[in-house]
């Protein structure tokens, strides 16, 4: 069994092809039950497989995605690394001290 690096990469492909930033769907067998994975623009899985599932294979061909076979160290090592949640800065809104004032216009009868 090895571990295997999937990274979707169809946001490389050219801006006008049919393919360009699509959801990409990976079928493979689990013991005896289908699964299937969805791999989003530019998303990167981690996968043990004995052999590599043909619809891997095919996406691969097609240059949908890149398969990297890790070793176990390395797996361990990205599995074991606290994920850090970079808050998402709000820009701040200043306004000047001025106040301004409204005219009611009374009309003449």
């Amino acid at each position: 069994m090895a571990i295997y690096r999937i990274k979707n990469i169809t946001n490389l492909l050219d801006r006008r092809h049919l393919n360009h930033k699509t959801v990409v769907d990976l079928d493979y067998n689990d013991q005896l039950t289908k699964k299937t994975i969805k791999l989003g623009v530019g998303e990167t899985k981690y996968i043990e497989f004995g052999n590599k599932p043909l619809s891997l294979q095919k996406l691969i061909m097609k240059g949908f995605v890149t398969v990297e076979e890790i070793s176990k160290k390395e797996a361990i090592k990205i599995t074991t690394q606290p994920k850090v949640n970079v808050p998402k800065k709000k820009p701040k809104i200043t306004v000047d001290s001025t106040t301004t004032t409204t005219r009611k216009s009374k009309k003449k009868s």
